[in-house]
């Protein structure tokens, strides 16, 4: 997993906006979200 965070790392830091880069965020937030989710069933 650890290279999955390196991954979004240079994604996020690679944004040239902040919106660009709470949009980045948001979308592996809700990938994380799902994954647990699964997780519990």
């Amino acid at each position: 997993m650890s290279s999955k965070l390196r991954d979004l790392i240079k994604t996020v830091r690679s944004c040239k906006t902040a919106a660009e880069e709470r949009s980045q965020i948001a979308k592996e937030s809700a990938l994380i979200r799902t994954a647990m989710k699964e997780e519990d069933l």
